[in-house]
């Protein structure tokens, strides 16, 4: 409180009223009470805010970075993660290859549409920004085919893979039903097709391979032995090891 002289004054009801009686003490009281009643009505103003949702601002953030975190099933509302493949690669058209700043696709998915897959699946082969695909714990069915198209491809230690052909079923006429039957196994032998190649699948593990990818065939980054079926590493599923959370800043 400026202007009010600092004195030894004894604590009392008239003392009190003596020092708050002062002009220099009024002046102080007036400024305070002014300055409250703005901060309530800029709180007051705050309160009236519609705040943005708070997975929108993650989302944006994460978009400004080139970030699309695939963590739901996949389907019709995964296409947007091609449009915003093709949309970065416009953007990049001039840049060389290490000049672009790459897409990274972080995974934690059960799967879903082989549609939608497949066409993600092409947007990154086809991409010429580097695109990274991070398993942060199960890439399963159509998520593990994504994962693989990835230029580089990582996983935390105790990530998880899932290969398998999908499920699907017809219906209608029995033409209908014929058709849609063999427009499935066509679609099954593209997908096929793109996991053998993304994994590079030589002669002296095709054989093998074909006989696993009929089944539900369990990968884990967990699994060491060289022999295993199930080591991820010994069929080329993963370039890297999520060693450290700085590779995440990279």
């Amino acid at each position: 409180m400026s202007g009010v002289e600092k004195e030894n004054i004894e604590v009392t009801q008239d003392a009190v009223e003596e020092l708050v009686s002062t002009d220099e003490a009024v002046e102080y009281i007036q400024e305070a009470v002014q300055e409250a009643i703005q901060s309530q009505e800029k709180y007051d103003g705050c309160a009236n805010l519609n705040l943005p949702d708070p997975s929108l601002v993650h989302y944006y953030r994460s978009h400004a970075k080139r970030i699309i975190w695939l963590e739901d099933d996949i389907d019709e509302d995964a296409i947007v993660i091609v449009n915003n493949i093709i949309a970065w690669n416009i953007e990049d058209i001039g840049k060389k290859v290490e000049e672009r700043t790459p897409i990274k696709i972080y995974i934690n998915s059960p799967g879903g549409n082989l549609n939608e897959c497949m066409a993600i699946c092409d947007a990154i082969r086809m991409s010429e920004t580097p695109v990274y695909t991070i398993n942060l714990n199960m890439a399963a069915s159509a998520a593990a085919a994504i994962f693989m198209c990835g230029h580089k491809r990582v996983a935390m230690p105790s990530a998880q893979f899932l290969i398998h052909l999908g499920s699907g079923g017809t219906m209608g006429t029995y033409q209908q039903t014929k058709s849609q039957q063999k427009n499935y196994e066509t679609t099954i032998q593209v997908f096929k097709n793109i996991i053998k190649e993304q994994m590079g699948i030589g002669s002296d593990k095709e054989e093998e391979f074909e006989n696993l990818i009929d089944g539900e065939w369990y990968l884990y980054m967990t699994d060491n032995d060289e022999n295993s079926e199930h080591n991820a590493r010994r069929f080329n599923i993963v370039t890297e090891e999520i060693k450290s959370l700085a590779l995440f800043n990279e």
